[in-house]
């Protein structure tokens, strides 16, 4: 039997090219899976301050089914870098579960997930590079491009908060942000795999569901073994 994924994310889980998203493609022979697609375009871990902005991961959980075996978190790329609404990154040391920032969110989420569903294997994942000069160009955003946000931080301090944080907690993470085939700063990846300099097309959705379900398999093994 398939085990079944929930991949709770933003616009990389919800968007794809036609119906695409890495969610129809995760799962092999060896480890079939099948997900449900729990994503939301601009949803960010933490809730953003701001009228307008869309509800976050950890306010959005709660459509999560309830036999889930598998519950993957995808995030922090809107923390970071939404062009209207992004959220401090918080205390990655701390303990605290204060979902206005980045990592009491994801703390948030990390306890919350576990206490309603203690039979799934949870798991986060981190943010992938971005390349925001063709993101804004694509957007038609006259913004100009910095490393920075305006709390900042780094796209990569997210990054290795979100592990501080699973690590602190006791989480298994994949770390998307390493894998060098998702970088679109190289223009051969981004031409390869990417529609814009965020989103992927069907060939970098096809490669990224390959890449977690390997990874989410050994994972599974590791802690039902």
């Amino acid at each position: 039997l398939p085990r079944r994924i929930v991949c709770l994310g933003d616009s990389i889980t919800n968007l794809g090219e036609g119906i695409n998203t890495y969610v129809n493609f995760l799962g092999s022979e060896a480890f079939p899976l099948v997900g449900q697609n729990v994503g939301l375009s601009g949803s960010a871990l933490g809730i953003p301050e701001g009228d307008g902005a869309n509800p976050a991961l950890s306010q959005r959980y709660t459509k999560i089914r309830k036999d889930s075996d598998i519950i993957l978190i995808f995030g922090g790329s809107n923390d970071y870098g939404h062009t209207d609404f992004p959220v401090p990154l918080g205390d990655p040391a701390g303990t605290d579960t204060d979902r206005s920032t980045f990592s009491g969110a994801l703390r948030y989420l990390i306890k919350t997930l576990r206490e309603d569903y203690p039979n799934a294997l949870l798991i986060y994942a981190t943010p992938m590079i971005r390349n925001d000069a063709v993101w804004y160009k694509s957007i038609s955003l006259d913004r100009e491009v910095t490393e920075r946000n305006a709390f900042g931080c780094s796209l990569n301090d997210y990054r290795e908060a979100g592990i501080a944080v699973c690590k602190a907690q006791n989480c298994p993470y994949l770390d998307t942000y390493t894998v060098p085939e998702l970088n679109p700063l190289v223009e051969e990846n981004r031409l390869a795999r990417f529609r814009d300099g965020v989103h992927l097309n069907d060939a970098g959705a096809a490669f990224l569901a390959s890449w977690f379900t390997s990874n989410i398999e050994r994972v599974w093994n590791g802690a039902k073994g």
